[in-house]
C-alpha cells in the first residue's frame, strides 16, 4: 500500500503538470504504463486515476479564477439582499459551454475513428514535436499588439473556429490538448497570450468536469484502499495544478509560450526515443 501511495503521488504531480500546460493525457499514460504500475487494483482504477488528476486540475482552475468567471453576486440595498448577475460573464460561460458540449458530443458519439489508420503512439509523439515547433515559430513572428485583450472580446466567430479545430484535431489526434489548440489559435488570430491561455483553461475546466460526471458510475465497486489512493491523487494534483497554473499566468504577464513549446519538443523527442527502443 505504501508503494502504491508513492506511485500515485508521482502520477498526480506529473499528470497535473502535463494537463496544466497542455500535454495530452495519452502521452502521459505511456510513461505511467512504462515506469509506474500500480498493483492489486480493479480494472477501472487506472482510468479513474487519470479522471482524478483531471478533477484536481479543474478544482485548481475554479479556485484560481473563481472571481473572474463566477457570474452571480450578492447585492445589498435598502430592500435587503439581492442576487446580481454579470451578463458578460454569463455570455462567456455560455460560449465555452456550447463549444465544449458540441465537442464532447461529436467526439464521443460519432463513430469516426482515424486512429486505426495510424500508429497512434508515433503520431502523438511527432504531434508534440510539431506543435512545440509551431508554437515557437508563431511566437517569434507575433507582434506585441494583440487584437483581443479581454475575455469578453472573444466573439462567436472565434468560438466557432476554436470548436472546429478542437473537433478536427480530436478526431485525428486523440492526444491533442484543448489548451494547446487555444494557444495556437491565440497566436494566429491575435488573442493576447494571457487571455488565450486563460480561455483554454476554462475549456479544459468544462471538459474535465463533464468527463468526471460521465464516468461517475465507474466509481461504484471500488474498495477502501482504492478510494484512499484516489483521494491522495486528487489532493496532490490539486496542489500541483494551483502552483503550476499560477506560476504560468504570472510568467505570461511578461513572458510568452516559448517555454511550453520547448517542453513539448523535449517530451516528444523523449517519446520518439522510447518508441525507437521499443519501450512503449
Amino acid at each position: 500500500m505504501v508503494l502504491n501511495i508513492f506511485k500515485v503521488i508521482i502520477i498526480s504531480i506529473f499528470g497535473s503538470i502535463y494537463q496544466s500546460i497542455g500535454i495530452g493525457v495519452y502521452s502521459y499514460k505511456y510513461l505511467v504504463d512504462l515506469f509506474i504500475r500500480i498493483g492489486n487494483i480493479s480494472d477501472n482504477f487506472e482510468k479513474l486515476l487519470f479522471i482524478a488528476v483531471q478533477f484536481g486540475v479543474a478544482l485548481a482552475i475554479l479556485l484560481l479564477f473563481y472571481n473572474r468567471i463566477w457570474p452571480f453576486k450578492i447585492i445589498k440595498d435598502d430592500d435587503g439582499n439581492k442576487i446580481g448577475i454579470n451578463v458578460s460573464r454569463c455570455k462567456l460561460l455560455f460560449k465555452i459551454f456550447v463549444s465544449i458540449i458540441v465537442y464532447v458530443f461529436i467526439i464521443n458519439f460519432c463513430n469516426w475513428d482515424f486512429s486505426k489508420f495510424l500508429n497512434e503512439k508515433m503520431v502523438n509523439a511527432i504531434l508534440l514535436v510539431c506543435l512545440g515547433v509551431l508554437i515557437i515559430l508563431l511566437q517569434n513572428k507575433k507582434t506585441e499588439n494583440s487584437r483581443v485583450n479581454n475575455l469578453f472580446e472573444i466573439s462567436w466567430k472565434e468560438v466557432f473556429i476554436i470548436t472546429i479545430c478542437n473537433i478536427v484535431f480530436g478526431f485525428i489526434f486523440h492526444d491533442t490538448s484543448l489548451l494547446t489548440i487555444m494557444m495556437v489559435i491565440g497566436l494566429l488570430f491575435g488573442i493576447s497570450k494571457k487571455i488565450a491561455f486563460e480561455y483554454g483553461l476554462y475549456m479544459i475546466l468544462f471538459l474535465f468536469l463533464i468527463n468526471f460526471f460521465i464516468n461517475v458510475p465507474l466509481f461504484y465497486g471500488l474498495n477502501l484502499n482504492e478510494w484512499i489512493l484516489l483521494l491522495i491523487c486528487l489532493i496532490f494534483s490539486f496542489i500541483t495544478s494551483v502552483i503550476i497554473i499560477r506560476s504560468t499566468m504570472d510568467f505570461l504577464k511578461k513572458g510568452n509560450y516559448r517555454f511550453i513549446g520547448i517542453f513539448k519538443i523535449m517530451i516528444g523527442v523523449y517519446y520518439l526515443i522510447l518508441l525507437f527502443l521499443k519501450l512503449i
